[in-house]
Order: C-alpha cells, then structure tokens, then sequence
C-alpha cells in the first residue's frame, strides 16, 4: 500500500487563509451577475469598507493562481498520493477560481 502524505504545512495554511477572501468575492460577484448589475461596480463605489474587503477578497483570488498551480505540482510529483483532507483544499480552491472565471458567462435573470 502507498503511502498518503499531506501537503507541506506552509501550503495547507496559505490555502486556508486565502479561501475565506476569495470565496466571498466570488459570492458577490456572481451574485452581481445573478442580479444583472454592472459587476463590482457596488463592491467599489458603496463605500470605503466595502472597497477595501474587495481588495483583501482580490488579492486573496490573485494569490488562489500560485497556490493551485504549486498544489498541482505536488499532486504530480506524488502521483495523487494526498489524505482526503488536502483533496478536500485543493477543491474547494480550483471550484473558487473556476467559479470566479466562468461569471461572465452566467445569464442574468429577467
């Protein structure tokens, strides 16, 4: 039997602190979609607080890149060897970004 090992330590904390950012961005931006409003265009413009989790939740989806694409690597490198937990991470993590670059393309609602 192989051996399941766990994503480096450094890895599974980064992708916890940056999850919770991204997914509320991408909460509201497809509910702008949803809705049929100019995208972000509220995030920005309702008021400084709401500005400035809009950039934590950016930069939080900017960083999303690296870490599924390092996360990729050692899913390779170990030839899918990981515990559930890290499969569960690495999920919820490539569905945040998938969801977020599919927007554009939700029909809004009449």
């Amino acid at each position: 039997m192989t051996e399941r090992r766990p994503f480096p330590k450094w890895l599974r904390v980064a992708g916890w602190i940056i999850f919770p950012g991204a997914t509320a961005l991408v909460i509201r931006l497809l509910y702008e979609t949803e809705q049929g409003y100019l995208v972000g265009y509220g995030l920005v413009h309702d008021g400084f607080l709401l500005f400035f989790l809009f950039f934590l939740g950016a930069l939080c989806w900017y960083l999303l890149w690296p870490w599924v694409i390092i996360a990729i690597v050692i899913i390779v490198r170990r030839r899918l060897r990981l515990e559930a937990l890290d499969w569960l991470q690495f999920a919820l993590l490539t569905l945040d970004l998938l969801a977020f670059l599919l927007a554009p393309f939700f029909e809004p609602r009449t």
